[in-house]
């Protein structure tokens, strides 16, 4: 690719016109893949079995 600046750009003008190059190269952007699935994050998911609102106290007492 041959790009040519002609006239007099400014240094704004001229790293404008880099910006808008180099945010062209990078290709299409990917989105960020899911959170992993770890058992942390699972017991504090909305109707997980075992999560109640004393499950911190019951937890502790023999079965």
């Amino acid at each position: 690719m041959n790009i040519a600046i002609s006239g007099n750009p400014t240094p704004e003008e001229t790293a404008a016109v880099v910006a808008v190059l180099l945010s062209r190269r990078g290709g299409p952007v990917q989105p960020e893949p899911p959170a992993a699935f770890t058992p942390w994050r699972a017991s504090a998911l909305p109707g997980t079995p075992g999560a109640t609102h004393d499950g911190w106290r019951r937890s502790s007492l023999p079965r």
